[in-house]
C-alpha cells in the first residue's frame, strides 16, 4: 500500500496510522543516516589526522637528526644523518639506510621517533625526563 501525498480533506484512521508509522520510520532512517555519516567522517578525520601527525614526526626526525663521533676533549664533527635537499630525498636516504640493514641506524632511528613522539604528544622538553620515559618505554 502506497500513501499518496495529496491534499485530502480527511484520512481514514488506518491511513492516519499508516502515515504516522511512515513518518516515524523516516525519522528513524534519517537519524541512522546521520549517525552513519558522523561515524564515517570521524573515521576519515582520525585516519587523516593520524597520517598527518606521523608525517610531522617523520619530518622532525629527518630534518633534525645528526650524527657524528663524540670524542672527549676534542672537537666533534656533526653532520646531518639524512642528507638531501627535499623531504622526499631525505625519505629516500632513510629507505636506502633501511635496505642496508644497519642495526645501529635502525635502533637509533626508532629511538629518535620515540623521543620526538613523546616530545610532540606530551611536551617533554627536559632531556632527563625524556631519557627516563624512553627507558621506561624500552622496559614495557
Amino acid at each position: 500500500m502506497f500513501l499518496r501525498l495529496m491534499a485530502q480533506k480527511e484520512l481514514s484512521p488506518d491511513e492516519e496510522d499508516r502515515k504516522k508509522s511512515l513518518y516515524e520510520d523516516m525519522s528513524l532512517l534519517r537519524s541512522q543516516i546521520m549517525d552513519y555519516e558522523y561515524i564515517k567522517t570521524q573515521v576519515y578525520e582520525h585516519t587523516a589526522n593520524a597520517k598527518a601527525r606521523n608525517d610531522v614526526i617523520l619530518w622532525w626526525v629527518l630534518n633534525l637528526a645528526n650524527c657524528g663521533e663524540i670524542i672527549e676533549g676534542k672537537e666533534t664533527v656533526v653532520a646531518p644523518m639524512f642528507v638531501g635537499e627535499t623531504h622526499d630525498s631525505r625519505k629516500l636516504k632513510l629507505d636506502e639506510m633501511e635496505d642496508n640493514e644497519n642495526e645501529l641506524l635502525a635502533e637509533s632511528f626508532h629511538k629518535m621517533i620515540k623521543a620526538v613522539t613523546l616530545w610532540y604528544w606530551i611536551g617533554i622538553s627536559d632531556k632527563q625526563k625524556l631519557d627516563e620515559m624512553l627507558v621506561d618505554e624500552e622496559k614495557a
